[in-house]
């Protein structure tokens, strides 16, 4: 596997699985992914029902939290990337996929993520992507 495909694996599993938190009232620790999903939420209901009271604070809180997020998850694979440089392509294949399977596994299996406006309180990635 390429440092480049590396990177990219590691991103996008970061992106989709590493719970962070939500700084705010809300108190919530939700993958990058979910942050992406109500900032676009907030950005649409802002743009057709109008922006008024506390619609374009929450939009900006969670467009702010999505790129953020969605840097650090980059910032983590770099890192990750760099870790992983020294081995060989096979070993990096076999690291990148190992820990793909055991992170899914684990966000899957587990009630990892504190939602904040979902009916539970905590719930897996199945039910915080959804």
């Amino acid at each position: 596997m390429s440092l480049r495909a590396t990177f990219w694996m590691l991103a996008v599993l970061f992106f989709f699985v590493l719970p962070l938190p939500m700084l705010g009232p809300f108190g919530a620790t939700i993958p990058a992914a979910r942050f992406v999903l109500l900032a676009g939420a907030a950005g649409l209901i802002a743009a057709l029902e109008g922006a008024a009271g506390p619609v374009p604070a929450i939009a900006a809180l969670l467009i702010g939290h999505a790129v953020a997020y969605t840097l650090v998850c980059a910032g983590l694979a770099w890192a990750a990337m760099r870790m992983l440089a020294p081995f060989s392509a096979d070993a990096r294949r076999v690291a990148v996929f190992s820990a793909l399977a055991l992170a899914l596994a684990i966000a899957l299996g587990f009630d990892l993520y504190t939602t904040p406006f979902g009916t539970q309180p905590t719930a897996s990635l199945w039910n915080v992507l959804s």
